[in-house]
């Protein structure tokens, strides 16, 4: 083999790996995680071939953080993103929620019922149990049909005390008149 012939098959050669260098690092910087400039190779017969990193508007995830291409360069755009495999805890402890009327609070990350019909859920309690009673002051309510209605006014069961006697009337004990004075018996006439 003559010189001239052996540099074109040396000059063939390389350009068959030049251009499988050129495909594979085209193909490797679309996937490469950590390559972040464009790459520059130089060879005898072409002297710079110029293959930029990223496509401008692509994508990629680095573990949870998400990555956008601009300016042929990875800039990050989220950090935990969902779009990444990033899966976020169901509560934050402490935390509450509402489902219908019953109030969950977060503990450990789950969920866990705290109070069914709790008001603060939006429950709103019957005003009475049919047959219930209360008192107002010295007045007796009953509870029908889940509302309160005045059964007695001044009831000793409220706590009403009756006055002893009504002004201006009388008894007799014995042989004693007495008369009703502001609320107190007082002795009238003695051997009535």
């Amino acid at each position: 083999m003559r010189d001239s012939e052996t540099k074109k098959t040396i000059d063939g050669l390389s350009i068959v790996l030049l251009i499988g260098l050129i495909l594979s690092v085209g193909i490797l910087s679309m996937f490469a995680d950590t390559i972040s400039t464009t790459v520059t190779i130089v060879s005898p017969s072409n002297p710079q071939i110029t293959t930029p990193v990223c496509t401008s508007g692509s994508s990629k995830c680095e573990g949870t953080t998400k990555y956008l291409c601009q300016s042929d360069s990875w800039v990050s755009q989220e950090i935990n993103s969902t779009a990444c495999g990033y899966v976020p805890p169901s509560c934050v402890d402490g935390s509450s929620k509402c489902e219908a009327t019953t109030k969950y609070l977060c503990q450990s990350d789950s969920w866990v019922s705290q109070e069914i019909n709790s008001t603060a859920c939006g429950y709103v309690p019957p005003s009475c149990v049919d047959g219930s009673s209360k008192c107002e002051a010295t007045t007796k309510y009953l509870c029908q049909s889940d509302s309160w209605v005045s059964q007695e006014i001044n009831s000793t069961a409220c706590g009403y005390v009756p006055p002893s006697c009504v002004d201006g009337s009388s008894k007799c004990e014995a042989t004693t008149k007495y008369l009703c004075q502001s609320d107190s018996w007082v002795s009238q006439e003695i051997n009535s």
